[in-house]
């Protein structure tokens, strides 16, 4: 049975039904739910990421460098700070020793992104884990953040690698460092998308002792905005689907829009 609302008074199942449609349009809790890509073999320039728009690429501990369109800032100045938007915890070495020198496939690569790769971060132990932070996020906006995990140096083995999450939910993926398990062995890349719910994310590389792997490297980061989200937003009730007390309350009519916060209200997306 349909019920409607009447402008001087709410029956019990009206409000029961006002706050459950509340409910089902309520905002996300804080610290948003990055959903990883499958990790892929380091393979070409094209790797490197040219959705939507750049906000900050950073390589660690090696000058900048161009890939695929993509300017890299030197990032490695500090061991807790890449330059806006990132800071971080946990990581305690540079390293300009990843490279695998003449051996394939790395030797394939693009002298930029071989530079790339052959420089980073770590931390040599699975006592602290490190943390990064993204900073100046504009709430609602859909983002991609791409990391790098790369060893290409020998002794490095195939089954060792490091997770990939989130501290506010979603999936845990493996980042494995050397694609063969000798020196020329490349690693691998993944790329996490989000809504920002806040104005900073985090999100954790730690590595796996299961895998063998005591150590967790970063190599590079790029973050990029891919626009709006269209299904971040307020709910609001509009009315649309009838006019005074004969406007339906449900949550399938125009009557409740999810529009983002900065969209005038009365616009139905529904």
């Amino acid at each position: 049975t349909e019920k409607t609302m009447n402008s001087k008074s709410f029956t019990t199942a009206t409000l029961a039904a006002l706050t459950t449609a509340l409910l089902l349009c309520a905002l996300p809790a804080r610290a948003a739910v990055i959903t990883w890509s499958a990790p892929v073999t380091i393979a070409l320039d094209t790797d490197v990421s040219t959705a939507g728009t750049l906000v900050a690429a950073y390589s660690l501990n090696t000058a900048a460098v161009t890939i695929n369109g993509v300017s890299f800032a030197n990032g490695s100045a500090s061991l807790t700070s890449l330059g806006t938007p990132f800071t971080m915890t946990g990581f305690t070495t540079h390293y300009a020793l990843f490279g695998g020198g003449t051996s394939a496939p790395y030797k394939n690569l693009s002298s930029a992104y071989t530079n790339l790769l052959a420089n980073g971060i770590y931390v040599g132990n699975l006592a602290t884990t490190p943390v990064i932070t993204i900073q100046n996020l504009t709430i609602g906006e859909q983002y991609a953040i791409q990391v790098w995990g790369d060893d290409s140096r020998t002794g490095r083995a195939v089954a060792n690698y490091a997770n990939v999450y989130s501290t506010g939910g979603g999936n845990n993926v493996a980042l494995h460092y050397n694609s063969t398990g000798a020196v020329g062995g490349v690693g691998q890349w993944t790329i996490g998308t989000f809504v920002a719910d806040a104005t900073t994310q985090t999100f954790i590389i730690y590595g796996n002792s299961a895998s063998g792997m005591a150590d967790t490297y970063l190599n590079a980061v790029q973050l990029r905005d891919l626009g709006a989200s269209t299904s971040f937003g307020i709910a609001y009730w509009n009315g649309l689907a009838g006019s005074g007390g004969n406007a339906t309350l449900d949550t399938t009519s125009l009557n409740f829009c999810t529009n983002l916060f900065s969209a005038p209200v009365g616009i139905a997306d529904n």
